[in-house]
């Protein structure tokens, strides 16, 4: 039997450990001693890990992706806006006019011809001989008045050498399509087509096509010389013609060219320095070359 002092003893036992199976941790200790609460924090530091890995990367992604790609689709019904800057639509090519032969001489007798070139860097009026070379002349004022040259470039520009234009597609390589004739009969103003390459349209002769000055042989030994201001028709090696419609104008001294590699018509009057403000380019040293100065337009002066 148990003496009083061992029950006092076992009692005080019993309540120590009572107290002790009762203690709580201070928060937030003691959210960390539950289970649940552990589970839930390694959840979402996973959870966290897996973002910081591979949202932020896929974030970064989709970034330089937008960087490079701009989506110009329009929606169902919608045109592109041609003067948005973000349009990477390609352009549709301009139309040129392309003709089936050189015009018809129509010149007027006692006439003086002069053209005024107008540019980006300024006006340049030109005297065209036509005396001297009247086929070409001709054929400067028909290309001039069709607004064949309007938009164009000077192409090829080189300091102290030539500033040559005439060509549609800003190569070298292009022309009204045709070549140009220095022995053409009289014949019927040509059709134009609206681009190159088409099948051109027939001639057909009329009584309009007598030509009101007889038409010379031009070029050859008795034209003028190419020296500083000259105008001329270009030569075309690739088909050992004279272009119908490219032309330079002499920025040397004098160039050293064989007779029938070019047909003078004009000299230039007032305006010379404009063609020495022109942006130089060569596209036979540079094809990619950034396009050169505009045509505005060639206007055609009768006195």
């Amino acid at each position: 039997m148990t003496s009083r002092r061992q029950r006092r003893q076992e009692r005080a036992g019993a309540q120590s450990v009572q107290k002790v199976s009762k203690y709580k941790p201070p928060f937030p200790l003691s959210l960390l001693s539950s289970q649940a609460t552990f589970y839930v924090i390694g959840l979402l530091a996973i959870v966290g890990s897996l973002f910081f890995f591979f949202g932020g990367s896929l974030s970064d992604d989709t970034q330089d992706a937008n960087e490079d790609v701009i989506d110009i689709t329009p929606e169902e019904g919608g045109e592109l806006d041609p003067n948005n800057p973000d349009a990477t639509a390609t352009e549709e090519p301009e139309e040129i006019q392309q003709f089936d032969a050189q015009p018809a001489l129509s010149l007027e007798e006692g006439v003086d011809y002069a053209a005024v070139i107008e540019t980006e860097a300024g006006e340049v009026t030109i005297d065209l001989l036509e005396d001297e070379a009247p086929l070409t002349v001709n054929n400067f004022v028909f290309l001039a008045n069709q607004g064949f040259y309007d938009g164009q470039t000077f192409f090829r520009v080189i300091p102290d050498f030539l500033a040559q234009a005439g060509d549609p597609t800003g190569l070298g390589t292009g022309g009204p399509g045709y070549a140009l004739n220095l022995q053409a009969e009289p014949a019927a103003t040509p059709a134009p087509t609206a681009s190159p390459g088409a099948a051109t349209a027939t001639a057909t002769p009329s009584s309009d096509a007598t030509p009101a000055i007889t038409a010379t042989p031009e070029g050859g030994e008795d034209q003028i010389d190419l020296v500083e201001g000259v105008v001329a028709m270009a030569f075309d090696n690739r088909t050992g013609e004279i272009s119908g419609s490219q032309f330079f104008i002499v920025l040397a001294d004098s160039l050293n060219l064989e007779k029938d590699e070019y047909v003078a018509f004009g000299e230039v009057l007032e305006g010379l320095d404009v063609f020495n403000q022109l942006t130089t380019r060569d596209p036979q040293a540079n094809p990619n070359a950034p396009a050169g100065d505009e045509i505005i337009s060639i206007r055609i002066v009768e006195q």
